[in-house]
């Protein structure tokens, strides 16, 4: 707003652009300026630097966008007298926009609930364009395409521990080490490129074939008892079927586990066996494969400073075609057609959080899930 107004301002003011024309909308430009500005004077609601839209706060701020509020500033002091309507009323809610303004599959996104002892969900472009989502109980979050093109990660997905109730999203990615326990929890949970807790993939010929990192994506509801969002994986190969995955994820506050219904497209009508996985990396733990309660979890073994993560899914028994393993991960098997949603619940607990200390109240949890 503020370059768009500096510009069109200059333009006015050496006569290239028609005055009565252009006054008017500078005034709503300078009213939104001012109706933008922190307590402290500085302008908020500021896009941090990255490749393409995100979210914004109202008390977000850069060096570069005070910059750029003199800039226009300077040049509408001098179109006086200017009309500035009354300053509109901005809300305080975190905005999202796509991370693909181009894509025909984008659509514009609802304002996000600001943080607080809630479900809560944004896009993160201060660190690349992570998605990361949280509760009373957990977090995770899920890798974008502008990592993917710094390091390989794919389409795993992340958990963070905690052991409060309140929101730590936007307080470790501020700059703080969230890969040590400051008193609240940490990042200790490895991805790579597995299926994390609960990603993934189709199951063919006893390989497992998964998308890269999401391609679009749609915030839904932030800020309440439910955080939901949606995730488009663009089209992969598996096997010499082209398959792609719209995701819509949901985690309401008091779960440990994230509702995720999945529906594919491919160029074949033919079913499909999906894997969904949780990563193998540190073996020692303890597997339970419950096939008639449709469960797989993963009790990892212990770290001695960071104790341990479990992770589960919950899938509807009547899906589940078996079990398998491959390189990087424990999947449980189940059956699926194109167009069809596959629904499923995924996700972690820690020994030192406030809910689960045992791989028997972890487990004994995932039995008693209620899916509906």
């Amino acid at each position: 707003t503020a370059l768009f107004a500096y510009g069109m301002a200059w333009g006015v003011n050496e006569g290239i652009l028609d005055r009565e024309t252009y006054l008017p909308i500078l005034g709503k430009a300078c009213s939104a300026l001012l109706a933008a500005r922190r307590s402290d004077g500085l302008p908020g609601y500021v896009q941090l630097v990255a490749y393409a839209p995100g979210a914004v706060e109202r008390d977000g701020t850069q060096l570069y966008a005070t910059g750029a509020f003199i800039l226009a500033g300077l040049e509408l002091a001098k179109l006086a007298p200017l009309t500035i309507p009354s300053e509109p009323k901005l809300s305080p809610s975190v905005v999202s926009a796509t991370a693909s303004p181009s894509s025909a599959a984008t659509k514009p996104l609802a304002a996000i609930g600001e943080p607080g002892t809630s479900a809560f969900v944004r896009m993160v472009p201060e660190r690349m364009d992570d998605i990361a989502w949280e509760n009373d109980r957990i977090a995770h979050r899920i890798y974008g395409p502008a990592l993917e093109r710094h390091e390989p990660t794919g389409s795993g997905i992340d958990v963070w521990v905690k052991s409060t109730r309140r929101l730590v999203i936007d307080e470790w990615y501020r700059g703080a080490d969230y890969h040590k326990d400051h008193g609240d929890g940490l990042d200790f949970y490895s991805v790579h490129q597995s299926r994390g807790c609960g990603g993934l993939g189709v199951w063919d010929g006893g390989h497992l074939y998964v998308s890269g990192a999401w391609q679009n994506y749609q915030i839904l509801e932030s800020g309440g008892d439910e955080a939901r969002f949606q995730v488009v994986y663009a089209p992969w190969d598996a096997n010499g079927r082209k398959v792609s995955e719209n995701r819509l994820m949901s985690l309401k506050l008091g779960s440990n586990l994230t509702r995720i219904e999945s529906v594919f497209t491919s160029d074949s009508p033919d079913e499909l066996v999906i894997g969904i996985g949780i990563s193998n990396g540190e073996k020692g733990g303890t597997l339970v494969q419950d096939k008639e309660r449709g469960i797989l979890s993963y009790w990892m073994p212990e770290s001695p400073k960071n104790g341990v993560i479990g992770c589960g899914v919950v899938v509807d028994p009547a899906l589940v075609v078996g079990f398998a393993e491959d390189n990087e991960n424990y999947l449980i098997l189940v059956k699926t057609a194109p167009g069809k949603p596959l629904v499923y619940y995924a996700g972690a607990c820690w020994s030192k959080g406030l809910d689960f200390k045992t791989c028997e109240a972890w487990n004994e949890y995932l039995r008693a899930f209620n899916r509906n």
